[in-house]
């Protein structure tokens, strides 16, 4: 397996580089990223973002699906979750409730919908045409 962090490159891993970036966020950055391989077609991984000093966000993804933790973990649950990851256990799965993440759910989600996407595109034409002064000539 491979670690990554927001300050470091793609290195292999191993648990005691894991202690070492989850005990120092100056070094790791706001994330670290534990990956199975470096192939490209194979896209599971665990993941750790900081919400702070002591707890953060845990994700996994197997081959198919990005799974979210359903509250925050601590740096040493998520340290003992990804060193297990690591080792290839799934004592961590069931210790945490996890959440499916549906790609497309979110900020974004409204741009599933047509007409929603088309009255944004139509307010931001309205707020152009405003600015240069052609909506107003047309109102008057």
């Amino acid at each position: 397996m491979f670690l990554e962090t927001e300050r470091t490159p793609v290195q292999p891993a191993n648990a005691s580089l894991i202690h070492e970036m989850m005990g120092n966020k100056e070094q790791c950055g706001d994330f670290l990223v534990l990956l199975k391989s470096q192939a490209e077609e194979d896209s599971a991984f665990m993941q750790f973002a900081f919400d702070d000093e002591t707890s953060g966000t845990l994700e996994y993804r197997d081959e198919e699906t990005l799974y979210c933790c359903t509250r925050p973990v601590t740096t040493l649950e998520a340290e003992t979750a990804l060193v297990e990851y690591l080792n290839g256990r799934d004592d961590w799965k069931l210790r945490f409730q996890w959440d499916e993440v549906k790609l497309g759910n979110g900020a974004l989600a409204f741009f599933e919908k047509p007409w929603v996407a088309a009255l944004i595109v139509l307010a931001i034409l309205a707020v152009l045409l405003y600015k240069r002064g052609f909506l107003t000539a047309l109102l008057k």
